[in-house]
This record gives structure tokens, sequence and C-alpha cells, in this order.
């Protein structure tokens, strides 16, 4: 068990540092049975900030003056910032025991993921301080955040046409916050601020637990696979559709601040230590925004399509597809490569992609397949290991064991 649990956390601390692009390598087996499956895959990214940046929020550091204006000089009107990691172990029995037509498939995974969209106006006066915009607006408008980890097993049936699995889904930890419309007006000494904000935000009761029995979600995963020259053997090609996670959330006497209102702060008066221990807000505004209630909410889910495969005799397949995730300041990633066959074992290829947490991004990935096994590693972002100044980096690993 011992053993078991130090892979595990080995591979967090290698995939930490890593858009996650599915590289199941079940998807390269055209006749599975029964097969062991460990995935592991993790992403970090913005499409501003460079990774010297990034890396001092998780491994501490300094910000120097030239990574700021790097960064600076790449905002946009709108700009995206994540991270997410997942690990994932599923058991696959594609044999017809269930009506004589149906496999099953188990899967256990853990999620997390963090993000946020914002203004330009919001970097800058996070960086530099509110006095770089005396007598000026700071601009709010469509500033998110999200923050989550979930716990999820899932059963289903499958067969080589498709999978459809019920979810369900321990919730750890969730916060949820939208700006719909605001802004704070600064004062042309830098002394006063007002801000006018209508939004929202919710966090729940988080839970330490394996499985939380206060927050929780049930879900539906549907995945669909069609050939493409159904009436050609000698093509494999095939597009690979899904959904993963589609259903409801409930969240118990979650935390709920609803903000429609405007705030006028002009510095506190500190007379002693204890003071710090106070709230900026009044108290008489923060009980009137403030409540505890339960929640039924739209669970975040994930879109996908991958077109895999080709002529069997080809040494060249092209592969492309898309990804998006909801709820999860996550923006469309579509992406398009090919890959090499150096031989019936062994794999290579690379692909450029666009999109989610960050902007252009180019990767590397090989694939060992052997009768027993097969392993593919994926590096969404193969500069981002290496370079500073890239915009992300992330790692995709995984192995299959056929049975």
């Amino acid at each position: 068990m011992r053993i078991i649990l130090l892979t595990i956390f080995f591979f967090q601390y290698l995939l930490i540092s890593g858009q996650l692009l599915n590289n199941s390598a079940l998807y390269y087996n055209d006749s599975l049975s029964q097969a062991i499956q460990f995935q592991g895959q993790s992403y970090i990214g913005s499409t501003h900030l460079p990774m010297s940046i990034t890396k001092v929020f998780y491994r501490g550091g300094v910000i120097d003056q030239q990574m700021k204006e790097r960064a600076a000089s790449r905002l946009n009107k709108l700009n995206r910032t994540g991270f997410e990691s997942m690990l994932n172990l599923s058991y696959f029995n594609n044999k017809p025991v269930i009506l004589k037509k149906y496999g099953f498939y188990i899967n256990a995974s853990s999620i997390a993921s963090l993000g946020a969209e914002y203004t330009d106006d919001v970097y800058l006066a996070t960086i530099d301080g509110n006095t770089a915009y005396k007598g000026e607006n700071i601009n709010l408008q469509q500033t998110s955040f999200h923050s989550r980890f979930y716990n999820s097993l899932t059963l289903g049936i499958m067969n080589n046409k498709f999978k459809l699995g019920f979810c369900y889904t321990s919730i750890q930890s969730e916060i949820n916050a939208q700006i719909y419309q605001g802004g704070i007006d600064v004062s042309t000494d830098a002394t006063q601020l007002d801000a006018n904000i209508n939004g929202y935000m919710t966090s729940s009761n988080n839970s330490s637990k394996l499985l939380n029995p206060y927050n929780w979600g049930l879900g539906l995963n549907f995945e669909i696979t069609n050939l493409i020259n159904k009436l050609d053997s000698n093509y494999n090609s095939r597009i690979i559709a899904g959904v993963n996670g589609f259903g409801i959330q409930k969240l118990t006497l979650a935390n709920y601040i609803y903000l429609d209102t405007n705030i006028v702060y002009r510095g506190l008066n500190i007379q002693n230590t204890s003071d710090f221990n106070n709230s900026i807000l009044p108290n008489d505004i923060l009980d009137s925004l403030n409540e505890n209630v339960s929640q039924l909410n739209f669970l975040p889910f994930e879109l996908y399509v991958h077109k895999i495969g080709g002529r069997k005799s080809a040494k060249i397949h092209s592969c492309y597809g898309l990804r998006y995730r909801s709820l999860s300041n996550y923006s469309v990633l579509i992406y398009a490569g090919a890959e090499y066959h150096f031989n019936k074992s062994f794999t290579m290829g690379s692909i450029i992609s666009y999109g989610g947490y960050s902007s252009l991004n180019q990767g590397i990935f090989a694939r060992y397949k052997s009768k027993k096994i097969i392993a593919g590693l994926n590096t969404n972002n193969f500069i981002g290991l290496f370079l500073k100044n890239s915009r992300g980096t992330g790692l995709n690993f995984s192995m299959c064991y056929i049975l």
C-alpha cells in the first residue's frame, strides 16, 4: 500500500509542473477485452503571464520589473490564468456480460482546478498598486474566479462504439465568484477608493474526508466512437466525442455573498494590533450581503472531440480535436498535429494547440505499445518545460495494462 501511495504522490509532484489533451492509452487498442488504466495529467498556463511569474505563485520568489513588463506587454482586455490536475484509475471489461450486449467499466478520479478571468486593469492595479490609477477607474467587469477539488466515482456500460456512465462526485471544496459589472474610482491622490460592484461569490464547506456527504454532484459521462472509413478495413481512423460530468451539484449551507453596492474606502484607523482582526467592511454592510444557503447548480462539465488513426499501413497519421470546460474560466481549446509510426511498438508526434487557459502552445508526445502494455507521454507545451518566457506547460501520462 505504501508503494502505491508513493507512486501516486510521485506522479502528482511530476505533473504539478505541467491544457489537458486526453491521451488515453485505450484509444489505441482496436480489440480491447479487459484492461486497467492509470492516467495523470496537469497543466498550468496563462494568456499573458510568463512561466517565470507563474512559478513564483507556487514555488515562491521575487517578481522583478522585467518580468512585470513582459507580462504587461501581452495583456488583452480580458485575460486568463489557470491550473488543473487530475489523477484517474479505471478498470474496463468489454466482454458482453450485461444483457449479452455490453461490457462495463469503473473509474475513480480526483481533479483540482483553479482559474481566473480578469481585465487588464485588474492585473496592473494588483501588480503596480492603485497609485498607477490616480483619478481613473479600474475596470472590474467580467472578472471571475473559481477554485475546486473533486473526488469522483463512475460506474458505466460500454462496447466498441460507446460508453455511458453514472458519476457520483464528492465536492471537497468549491469557490466561484463573478463580477458582472463594476469598477473602482481612484481619487487624484490615491487615498480614497469608490467601488461600484455587481456580482456574487459562493464558497462551500470544505471537507478533508474522502467523501463529503454534504456537498455532492450527480452526473452522466457519455462517449461515442465513430469509424470514419467503416467499409475499408485498411483504415482505423475514428472520431471520439464525449461529455464528462453533465449533471447537478448540491452545496449544503454554502456561504453566499451577493454584491450590488457602493463601497467607499478611505483607509484604516489602526489603534492597536488587535484591529487587524476586524474586517475592512463595516459589519452592517457584511450582514446585509452575506448568508448561508443550500444551492442546487449545474456541475462543471467537460466536452471533447478527438480524431485519431488513419490508414493502418501508413507511417504518418493526423490528429485533431477540441476541448471545453464549463464554469471554469476556460476558453475552447483546439488542436491539430501528426504522429509518425517508427514501428508497431513506438510512435512519436507533435501537436499545436490554442485556447484553454493559454494561447498558442506546441507539444510533443510519444506512445509505446506491446501485447500487454500501452503507455503514452504527452507534453502539452514542450518549450514551457525549459523557457521561462513561455506562457504555460503541461504533462499527460497514461499507462494501460491489458488483462
